[in-house]
């Protein structure tokens, strides 16, 4: 007996997947197949992009098990809409010897066609691949040239802690506060204040230094 699963989905809750079950379930009796609804896989409110969507993890759990002989879907995008997502789904298929069938498209990985459009699929994701490495290395070229990214901002994590803030931070930890009261008096995190040892205090800019103009009032 073929053991046949099904698998649905909608991006949105407020959208229906039993035209996609009922179409499928018909789908299903022209081949002569049964779907018990133990197979039946149905993910409502989740993006194909999202590789992690609950019901499809456990249709792929049963696949890796070998439980399953057949995969129903009423389109590729419904299974997914990442290309190597998909990729590696087909492929985890294929050595558990199950058979994809999107019944809308033609798409089946029994047929010639089907292997065909797999083709497909591999060579867009390798070009995928390919534009997402000349999108970081030009902007890697950018910062090189540059010295900004594309924002027009310095690379890497923009500082909270400024001179001044942190020479007032030493001040009024050494007046007796505490690293929270610090940190609601300067407006920060105590975190971004905790994390400073007794070793770099010493060597944090004082105000006098720094001249009058650069100060300012707390009180």
């Amino acid at each position: 007996m073929t053991r046949v699963a099904l698998y649905a989905r909608t991006s949105t809750d407020d959208q229906t997947t039993e035209q996609q079950v009922d179409a499928l379930l018909g789908y299903a009796r022209t081949q002569g197949w049964q779907v018990p609804s133990e197979l039946r896989f149905i993910d409502q409110g989740f993006s194909g992009k999202n590789a992690d969507r609950p019901e499809f993890q456990r249709l792929k759990a049963l696949i890796e098990a070998k439980l399953v002989d057949v995969v129903l879907a009423i389109k590729i995008d419904r299974l997914g809409r990442s290309v190597p997502d998909l990729l590696n789904f087909y492929e985890q298929a294929d050595m558990a010897g199950v058979r994809v069938i999107c019944t809308t498209q033609g798409f089946d990985t029994s047929t010639p066609l089907g292997r065909y459009l797999r083709t497909n699929l591999a060579a867009v994701a390798e070009l995928e691949r390919e534009l997402i490495r000349e999108r970081v290395q030009a902007g890697m070229d950018r910062i090189k040239r540059t010295g900004k990214t594309k924002s027009g901002r310095p690379p890497g994590r923009q500082r909270v802690l400024t001179p001044d803030k942190l020479a007032e931070a030493r001040r009024l930890k050494d007046s007796g506060m505490t690293w929270k009261q610090v940190a609601v008096r300067l407006g920060l995190k105590a975190s971004s204040l905790s994390v400073l040892t007794p070793k770099q205090l010493p060597s944090l800019p004082t105000l006098d230094s720094m001249g009058s103009g650069s100060t300012t009032s707390h009180e």
